[in-house]
Parts: structure tokens; C-alpha cells; sequence
């Protein structure tokens, strides 16, 4: 008799420790996957980047938010808020009503833009938005410069320093240091990401 009362308390304890990582295993559960069919930027798996570190690191510019912040890419922030004000003076609406209007659109697409990158942003939506604004518009009067379309500036830094454009061509092609491409793409994500533009 006195096994039967143990065999079943222990079965009662077993049960009872059987709901409880059950209820834990549910709470764990995912409705979401834990990837986002609009993932497109990723950063570079550890097994990779421990190989050589220094090749997947921007040299001298940061274009995204994987690498914003960082002391050494700090210098050249000055150089794309420069490029930046050299767009918005041709523009033919003032500069101010310019940056307001880039300001409001891209403030519409920053939820898709977050959803482009696989890791999660640490920025507010005030951040993000600038962050999209600078590093988006110096690309442009980048690209624009590099083949003609407007004039280089005698004091342009990166095309008066000899080095300066080999590494800032390095540095654009990194996987992590990207901006999606998400302007005027309403149901084409995967074709409006993964660009460093």
C-alpha cells in the first residue's frame, strides 16, 4: 500500500512539473518568425568576422547604423553634412522647406527601414530618420560628383586627398554599412533593399 501512495506522488509531482515547462515552453513561443521577410542588411556571422576582423569594418566612412558612432569614422561626419548642404543649395525650394520635406517622407518609410535590417536598430525614430537623410543625400551628391553631374569643389576632401576615394569605395561595398533603398517601392521590399543607397 505504501508504494502505491508513493508511485502516485510521484506521478502527481511529475504531471505538475509537466505543466509548468509546458506553460514555460508556451510562453516562449513566436507568433512573428524570428526574421522578416524585408531583412535584406545583415551583419557578418561571427565564424566569418573572427577571421579577420578588419575586413569587415568601414575604414573611413559609416553609412547605416551598424557602424554610426564610432570614434574613427567621426571625422568624415563633417564631410557628408557638408555634401549635404551642397545638395540642398541647388535645390530649387529652400533649403529649410527641403530638409522638412525629406524629413516628413522619410519619417513615413521608418518602419519599413528598420524592418530592411536583420539586427535590431538601436535609434529613435528622430535618429533613424537623420541618419537616413545624411547618409542618403551624401551618397547621391557623391555618385552625382563622381560622374559630373555637378561640380567638385576645389576643397573637396575626398577628391583632393589622394587615398581618400579608393577607401571610401571599400567602405561602400561592406555588407554591414548599407542604407536601404525603400523610396517609391510600396510592395517590392526584397527588390528595394540591401542597396548602399
Amino acid at each position: 500500500m505504501e508504494e502505491s501512495i508513493c508511485s502516485e506522488q510521484v506521478s502527481v509531482d511529475i504531471d505538475k512539473l509537466n505543466k509548468l515547462l509546458a506553460c514555460a515552453l508556451r510562453d516562449k513561443l513566436r507568433e512573428e518568425s524570428p526574421s522578416l521577410s524585408e531583412n535584406c542588411i545583415f551583419k557578418v556571422p561571427g565564424t566569418l568576422r573572427r577571421r579577420n576582423e578588419t575586413c569587415y569594418e568601414p575604414k573611413i566612412f559609416s553609412i547605416g547604423p551598424f557602424h554610426r558612432g564610432k570614434n574613427r569614422l567621426g571625422p568624415m561626419e563633417k564631410t557628408k553634412m557638408w555634401y549635404l548642404r551642397c545638395l540642398l543649395v541647388r535645390l530649387p525650394i529652400p533649403p529649410e522647406e527641403s530638409l522638412q520635406l525629406f524629413i516628413r517622407k522619410i519619417r513615413e518609410l521608418a518602419r519599413r527601414t528598420i524592418n530592411c535590417y536583420a539586427e535590431k536598430i538601436d535609434l529613435s525614430e528622430n535618429k533613424l530618420v537623420e541618419m537616413m537623410i545624411v547618409d542618403g543625400c551624401f551618397l547621391l551628391e557623391l555618385f552625382r560628383r563622381d560622374a559630373w553631374l555637378v561640380p567638385r569643389h576645389q576643397d573637396d576632401p575626398i577628391y583632393n586627398t589622394s587615398w581618400m576615394l579608393e577607401n571610401l569605395y571599400h567602405d561602400l561595398i561592406l555588407l554591414e554599412n548599407q542604407i536601404p533603398c525603400v523610396l517609391g517601392l510600396p510592395n517590392q521590399h526584397k527588390q528595394g533593399c540591401g542597396f548602399a543607397l
